[in-house]
Order: C-alpha cells, then sequence, then structure tokens
C-alpha cells in the first residue's frame, strides 16, 4: 500500500497547492462510473471540494479508503501541521512574481510559503513551500528590483515595488537560508569576544551578522538597514551561512 503524508498535492487546472489532511472533512466519497475513476475530498477551504481521478478502479478505492484513515487518525492525534503553518511567520506580506501575480508569501524558520490569497494563508493551504537549505538569492543584474530565487528545480524571479523591499525581502531569505544551513564555527569564534554578543548598532542580543568593511557585528535589522548603503560602505555577510569568508584575519578584526 502506498505512504500518505500529511500533505497530499493537489493538481487542479492551472495551479498546484497543498492541502493539509487537517483541513479535509472524514466524508470522503467515490465516484466511480463505467470508464471515471474519481472521489472527492470535501474541506474547510470555504467548503471547497477537490476531486481526484485514479486510472484504475482499484487505485481510486484505495486512496479513498487510505485518505479516511489518514484523516481519522489526524482527528484523533494532538498533533498537528496546522500550527506550525499558521505560527507567526519571521516575513510576510504579497510580492509579485515574474508572471505579474502577486502571491502571499511566508517566511517561517527556514521555510518559504506562497499562497493564493491571505485567505489561502489563514487557512494553511499554500501553492508551494520551499525549504530555503536548498535554495539560494540573489539580485537580477539584467533588470532592477528583481530577486531571483533559485531550487534545484529553477528558479522564481521576484519583484518588488521598492529598493527597500528588495533589501527587506533578500534579508529575510538569507537568514531562511542561514536557518537550514547553520553553521555556528565562524559565530563561537567572533562570539568570544564578549562585545560581540551585541549588536554594534542598536545593542541587540545575538547578533548573527556582520559588516566586513567595519568590522562590526549587527543584528538582522540593522543588517537590513546596511544594505541599503553602498557596498564600498559596509558589507554584509551572515556569520553562520558565509562561511568561507571569515577568514582568521577577518575574525580577527571582528
Amino acid at each position: 500500500m502506498k505512504d500518505v503524508q500529511d500533505d497530499i498535492k493537489v493538481s487542479e487546472i492551472i495551479s498546484y497547492c497543498f492541502l493539509s489532511i487537517s483541513l479535509m472533512h472524514e466524508d470522503v466519497q467515490d465516484d466511480i462510473k463505467a470508464d471515471s475513476f474519481k472521489f472527492k475530498v470535501y474541506t474547510t477551504l470555504k467548503d471547497r471540494v477537490f476531486v481526484f481521478s485514479a486510472e484504475k478502479r482499484d487505485d481510486c478505492t484505495m486512496w479513498a479508503q487510505v485518505l479516511m484513515v489518514a484523516i481519522m487518525e489526524h482527528k484523533n492525534s494532538n498533533q498537528s501541521d496546522q500550527a506550525e503553518l499558521t505560527s507567526r511567520p519571521d516575513k510576510e506580506g504579497f510580492v509579485r512574481f515574474a508572471n505579474l501575480k502577486e502571491y502571499y508569501v511566508t517566511i517561517t524558520g527556514q521555510m518559504l510559503r506562497y499562497y493564493q490569497s491571505l485567505d489561502d494563508y489563514q487557512e494553511g493551504s499554500p501553492v508551494h513551500e520551499i525549504d530555503m537549505k536548498l535554495a539560494s538569492v540573489k539580485a537580477n543584474e539584467s533588470k532592477k528590483l528583481r530577486l531571483q530565487l533559485w531550487v534545484h528545480y529553477g528558479h522564481f524571479d521576484l519583484i518588488f515595488p521598492s529598493e527597500q523591499e528588495l533589501q527587506q525581502w533578500r534579508l529575510a531569505m538569507e537568514i531562511a537560508i542561514a536557518e537550514g544551513l547553520a553553521d555556528d564555527t565562524v559565530l563561537t569564534k567572533v562570539y568570544e569576544n564578549i562585545s560581540n554578543q551585541y549588536c554594534a548598532d542598536c545593542g541587540a542580543a545575538n547578533p548573527h551578522w556582520a559588516s566586513i568593511n567595519l568590522g562590526i557585528v549587527v543584528c538582522k535589522n540593522c543588517a537590513g538597514i546596511h544594505r541599503m548603503f553602498d557596498f564600498r560602505i559596509t558589507r554584509i555577510k551572515s556569520l553562520r551561512m558565509d562561511t568561507r569568508i571569515w577568514t582568521p584575519s577577518l575574525i580577527e578584526v571582528s
């Protein structure tokens, strides 16, 4: 029997979304005809109904039964993936993609998710989710106010209304990547200087960023401000992610 995870990828006519088991009602219904093998899943997403199709009658029946069992087990469990989806994101808001469509994007920990609408976010039904430890982000050199989010299967072009918005989202993405690829070797060494355990600009504790040019350690909020300046004035890098940059001599300067 095939494994069923708590998230089922649902293919619709023009889009994809992740449908959480926690959003499904218990009444999964067969809709089997002579040449059509379908079953319906009823959800709490504004009472939307998703119709799944299988190639064979046995597959259709099997999937409907497995989903019913998964839904019942989830209802009886104290664990819920919905809690993680609805926790307060580190960064959230509408972002325009290169197809000119706006999605509601959230970054929580090392996970980036985007939704068709704010309602879908509140219901916990993302179009797609990206583990940022498998991603990279860089500015689009040929077009202003754009970022490219690269993943192993391609990239997303993101468009922002201002340089400030771009830098805020870029920093949030880099922090998410750092969360996934966290290497505290350099950070631990830098923290040996007690003064580096606090942001040089605002005094916030446990800063994870530093300016190579200025030789100071800063928090993520101040790092975002530094990013607004020319890189010849202050060049911000992560102490947890950009480990190759931090040579012994640079660590000594910090």
